[in-house]
């Protein structure tokens, strides 16, 4: 799905009316006679729920912004009743914005084929705070099950017309109306864009004389979870908006058009570029510190991980920072942009070369580098040079590591703020892999168990996600990765090596034990234990997004299986490679048999040299994946004697 984009300036500077306590949904609680009859969807007939409306109006009234929303649902198989849990997200911090005005119904029908309404209760509407910053509201139906419709309504208030949100009429449930219409602020100008595909319509309507612009697409099928994507975002149908101008009196408040007009703006804002070049009381022992070391990388690492040490963040992302960064310096807590922000001053303060970087998380969203909207980054980094070698460095990150890039980073773009910066820079690694060797040495017992001992060593990104996963929780590591995936696998200990060594490739050593299956007097061995490519994750014929596996990979896998006396090879699997056409995946595997029927050997590698995929490029990766995971299926097939 390739988005289209369209960027047209919205200039709507008529008056307008507004009644607060207007229903904008004169037919809340009152479905068609065609939306009662509905048990599947036309356009994306294996949907276990879709949304007959999903509609916001916007409107700004004295200088705050209302948004009235409202959704209508049909459940049409039971898995699908897991989408009337309802969840609204809202930033409670500063009262800035609120959820109001909640109202739901499920409507069924009796048996005599009357309809039965079931009104939401207000004691089924619970407000929990995620953090200082983010609450949640959350709300379940009452007696919902295969046919239920479902609809709700509540209004967002927000202290500020200025924050705005983007509006996707595609979701992850197919979607049969969509409408979004947006009344400008008479003192305002925004700037907006629809992203879609060239297959789906959008149809815009401006309305000069309510000073308003009306969305509305139809028929859209809905985007589930796929393998490797990034945020599903990234490829939904969408318009997205962004406050341009703002006049007031004789006051004209300009807002950025272009990155360079961008990097102008943040580097004179307080809580971006000056708080940056003011002292930080409190940093001088450390700057004084760097200062005695004259190896800039070896500088630059010492105060990236001093940052680290005394920071604790709070789990709020963010590009800007506190005004006074010497009270979050002294607090040792805040947010992404107060601590990294704080690391580019300390770090410009002892001669690195560094300037802040805005970028977007993967899970975040992509951001479209002909359009300077600010609003598609979520925080701030600092982006240091050093010769010819560019770092990445988030000292939010969970991986201690200045060498890798932060793993939500990968393959994405950044913002350097600089003044007359006019370019972004892509986020990729061209150096490091995700790189992992698996030696295995095993025998079969005479009762049929396959037992032995597997040394796996990582490195490179490898080693970052394992070490990420091992120190979060170690017991539910080696279930996922050792023991769910095989049947019948037990794993009688586990050591790890060079865990706090982040300099040496991370090994982990494991001793095991397997009860082979037997059909008669067959036995099959399975080949391919602890690769991690147990089962082919590109099964779907088609593919609506990127694959994008973050960076390179390599794997080497030496194995070597002894045999019993009572034992005889049957079969072996064919040695065999596979490669694309354009050389970018191969795939080697070659086994031997002893002269004396006692020992197999295999040698298998595979070279991933591209780390992300395009959706049109699916099919080439489809087709690869599904020759190469029929190899690693092969088993070694054993006869008793």
């Amino acid at each position: 799905m390739k988005p289209i984009t369209l960027v047209i300036l919205l200039s709507i500077l008529a008056h307008f009316s507004i009644h607060a306590q207007a229903d904008y949904y004169a037919d809340f609680g009152l479905p068609t006679s065609q939306e009662l009859a509905l048990t599947k969807c036309a356009f994306d007939p294996e949907a276990e729920a879709v949304y007959l409306h999903k509609d916001a109006k916007v409107l700004p009234d004295d200088y705050r912004m209302f948004t009235y929303s409202r959704v209508r649902m049909k459940i049409l198989k039971e898995p699908g009743i897991r989408h009337a849990n309802i969840r609204i997200r809202y930033l409670h911090v500063n009262d800035f914005e609120s959820i109001t005005d909640i109202k739901g119904v499920v409507i069924n029908k009796n048996p005599d084929g009357s309809l039965k309404m079931s009104n939401l209760a207000a004691k089924e509407i619970y407000r929990k705070k995620i953090n200082g910053d983010f609450s949640f509201v959350t709300f379940t139906f009452p007696e919902v099950h295969e046919g239920s419709i479902v609809e709700y309504t509540y209004t967002r208030v927000r202290k500020s017309y200025r924050a705005i949100d983007y509006w996707y009429f595609q979701d992850e449930l197919p979607v049969y109306n969509s409408f979004f219409q947006f009344t400008i602020l008479p003192v305002a100008t925004f700037n907006y864009r629809v992203l879609k595909s060239a297959h789906y319509n959008c149809d815009v309507k401006p309305d000069q004389r309510e000073g308003a612009i009306s969305f509305e697409m139809k028929n859209v099928p809905g985007l589930p979870d796929e393998p490797y994507m990034d945020s599903r975002n990234d490829y939904l149908q969408r318009v997205e908006l962004q406050l341009a101008v703002v006049k007031d009196g004789s006051y004209n408040n300009k807002f950025v058009s272009t990155w360079e007009e961008a990097s102008i703006e943040l580097l004179q804002n307080e809580s971006f570029g000056r708080a940056i070049e003011k002292k930080i009381s409190g940093t001088e022992d450390l700057i004084k510190q760097a200062a005695a070391v004259q190896d800039e990388n070896a500088r630059m690492t010492m105060l990236y991980y001093a940052v680290k040490k005394k920071m604790n963040w709070d789990g709020y992302q963010s590009f800007y920072g506190d005004e006074k960064l010497k009270s979050i310096w002294a607090s040792g807590k805040g947010d992404a942009g107060d601590i990294n922000l704080i690391l580019v001053n300390i770090l410009k303060a002892s001669g690195i070369n560094v300037v802040p970087m805005l970028v977007s998380d993967r899970s975040h969203g992509r951001v479209d580098i002909n359009t300077p909207f600010l609003s598609q980054f979520n925080k701030v980094i600092a982006y240091v040079k050093i010769d010819t070698k560019e770092y990445f460095l988030d000292a939010t990150d969970e991986l201690d590591n200045t060498v890798l890039i932060p793993i939500e980073l990968l393959n994405t773009v950044g913002f350097p703020v600089f003044k007359k910066n006019k370019t972004l820079v892509s986020i990729e690694d061209k150096q490091n892999y995700e790189k992992r060797t698996i030696s295995l040495r095993s025998k079969i017992t005479p009762q049929g168990i396959h037992e032995g001992e597997a040394t796996i060593t990582e490195s490179g990104y490898a080693r970052a996600y394992s070490e990420l996963k091992i120190r979060s929780d170690k017991d539910a590591f080696i279930r996922a990765v050792y023991i769910k995936p095989y049947n019948d696998l037990a794993v009688d200990s586990f050591k790890i090596e060079n865990l706090e060594k982040d300099t040496l490739p991370l090994n982990q050593i494991v001793k095991f034990r397997q009860q082979l299956g037997t059909t008669g007097d067959y036995t099959q061995v399975n080949i391919n234990l602890f690769a991690g490519m147990n089962s082919n994750p590109f099964i779907a014929k088609n593919r609506f997004t990127d694959v994008n596996f973050g960076c390179r990979k390599t794997l080497v896998y030496f194995q070597n299986i002894e045999l019993p006396d009572n034992y005889i090879v049957e079969s072996l699997p064919t040695n065999t490679s596979l490669t694309t056409s354009d050389k970018a995946i191969f795939f080697s595997r070659s086994m031997e048999l002893s002269k004396d029927n006692k020992r197999i050997t295999m040698y298998m590698k595979i070279d991933f040299h591209h780390s992300l995929y395009t959706a049109s490029e699916y099919p080439t990766l489809h087709e690869f994946y599904k020759k190469m995971q029929a190899h690693l299926d092969e088993p070694v097939l054993l006869k008793i004697k």
